[in-house]
């Protein structure tokens, strides 16, 4: 697992295979700490594969190394990858946003199943860049991110978001896309 720099790939990033390398991610996460910068893709049912670019942090009420709140492990250990992390990489350094230029602007053209990346500024995670699906979601949200709402039922942008990225339109990328929520679960987290 080598070290990369870009904080967001493309399409090709996010169609990834079932098969995870579980030893190589063991390794490597026996090997990270709190402050380190890496880039992990995740799946999840609601959202497809994302990407998450940022800086690790350690969750005591997880009592996990988490990246922008999603679990890396499945619990204290440290080394058993969490089930819906898919790859793990080393970055070179913090991913970096856009200038803020227009973030509203960019947000509205933004349609269900485009292609996108965002960059956020959220404590307790710092500046960390998701890179995946805008998935159509129920109110307070009008879109989501990788579990991150990326706009309120107004349109209006969420707390926290730096930049915004339309990598590629649903209709260009020809990529399956989840399907839109219409409902949030009952359990677990968004």
């Amino acid at each position: 697992m080598s070290e990369v720099v870009p904080p967001h790939g493309g399409i090709e990033d996010l169609a990834l295979g079932s098969r995870r390398d579980v030893r190589g991610m063991a390794a490597l996460l026996g090997e990270l700490a709190p402050g380190t910068h890496i880039t992990a893709v995740f799946r999840a049912d609601l959202y497809g594969h994302y990407r998450v670019a940022g800086t690790i942090t350690r969750s005591d009420a997880l009592d996990t190394l988490v990246l922008a709140g999603r679990p890396l492990t499945t619990g204290a250990t440290g080394v058993k990858p969490a089930d819906t992390l898919v790859m793990l990489e080393r970055l070179a350094s913090p991913p970096q946003a856009d200038p803020p230029m227009h973030v509203q602007d960019t947000v509205a053209a933004v349609g269900h199943g485009d292609l996108i990346a965002a960059h956020f500024d959220r404590r307790p995670y710092g500046c960390f860049t998701v890179t995946g699906f805008a998935v159509a979601a129920p109110p307070p949200a009008r879109f989501a991110l990788g579990g991150w709402l990326l706009t309120r039922g107004d349109g209006s942008v969420t707390a926290g978001i730096r930049a915004v990225t339309l990598l590629s339109p649903a209709a260009e990328h020809g990529a399956p896309v989840p399907a839109p929520i219409h409902r949030w679960p009952e359990s677990g987290t968004v």
